[in-house]
């Protein structure tokens, strides 16, 4: 699975004093669903810098013995948060 964070705004995210000074979090990606096996990855990815009206990637490679509803959660504390969700394993 990849995810990619997009930043449509001029700013990169952390802009540069935020970067210098490490006060700034990066943005914090999450797998939601405990029928998941994370074979490369963590549950929790951070993404540490979105360049201005850029995108940054994060991947991991899983595997799931049913059919399910996979979320996505991006958090961070300065900018907006999102949530999707994909199907996985099959049609219904």
């Amino acid at each position: 699975i990849e995810a990619v964070v997009n930043n449509s705004g001029r700013l990169p995210y952390p802009i540069a004093m935020g970067a210098r000074n490490g006060r700034i979090l990066p943005v914090i990606l999450v797998l939601e669903d405990p029928g998941v096996t994370i074979l490369a990855g963590k549950t929790m990815t951070l993404v540490p810098a979105v360049p201005g009206s850029g995108a940054a990637k994060a991947s991991w490679l899983i595997r799931v013995e049913k059919p399910l509803n996979l979320a996505i959660k991006s958090i961070t504390m300065n900018a907006w948060t999102d949530k999707k969700e994909i199907s996985l394993g099959g049609t219904k």
